[in-house]
């Protein structure tokens, strides 16, 4: 009994420590998205070791692609990493990306952190909103009876379009209208045509037209709306 006591005692001693498990986790990130500007992601990490490096990870909630961008990382002391990066280019407004950051440690162990979304905003403007069964309008410049008209049209544009393809759409879909030209083409950004008063974003359901104070009660109005809302149907 002894001699198996000693054996045991040896086994004992030469027996391997398990490893520490990684504690790591992610403050719930945050973004800055204003049409113009770049579009700053940040968040921190808590954890007992420093990572190799933080992603940010990002998609538009339409297509499973995911873009990923090194995060820059800088220590805040008492276990915190504060992460950011920056998405550099122009995006159109109402554009909604879903993200989330991914620590990666030396070791090979992976954190990742909660997903948010942010959706570019044009904030040069006092929008108002008005809501029908299927098209929000947003618009600044004209009356409610302007608005009124615009949403209608938008909604029988709509159900033509989709009438006429069979589809059946039950998503809603964006429309900013914009009352000065130069306010306009910032929106759609570098590269737009000189002709172009309207376009279509089907990835996002968002139209954007220009509207001046002078056309507001022209046909231009019906005829502009039909048409952006049914490329937005076809594609």
């Amino acid at each position: 009994m002894a001699a198996a006591l000693i054996v045991l005692g040896g086994l004992g001693s030469t027996a391997v420590t398990p490893a520490r498990a990684l504690e790591a986790s992610f403050e719930q990130p945050t973004a800055t998205a204003r049409l113009g500007e770049p579009i700053t992601f940040r968040t921190v990490l808590r954890a007992d070791q420093q990572p190799a490096r933080i992603e940010l990870i990002t998609r538009l909630p339409s297509d499973e692609g995911t873009s990923i961008q090194v995060a820059s990382l800088m220590p805040a002391g008492d276990g915190a990493y504060e992460a950011s990066a920056v998405a550099e280019g122009h995006v159109t407004p109402n554009t909604t990306f879903l993200y989330r950051f991914r620590a990666i440690f030396p070791d090979g162990a992976i954190e990742l952190g909660p997903e948010e979304r942010a959706t570019v905003v044009d904030d040069r403007f006092a929008w108002r909103t008005r809501a029908g069964s299927l098209v929000r309008l947003h618009w600044y410049e004209g009356d409610d009876a302007f608005a009124e008209r615009a949403l209608a049209i938008g909604e029988k544009a709509l159900a033509g379009a989709s009438d006429l393809l069979g589809v059946a759409e039950t998503e809603p879909v964006d429309f900013f209208i914009y009352a000065a030209e130069d306010a306009f083409r910032a929106a759609l950004g570098p590269g737009t045509r000189e002709n172009v008063g309207g376009q279509a974003s089907a990835s996002i359901r968002t139209l954007f037209g220009l509207i001046e104070p002078a056309d507001i009660s022209s046909a231009w109005v019906d005829v502009l709306i039909t048409h952006e809302l049914t490329h937005l149907v076809f594609d």
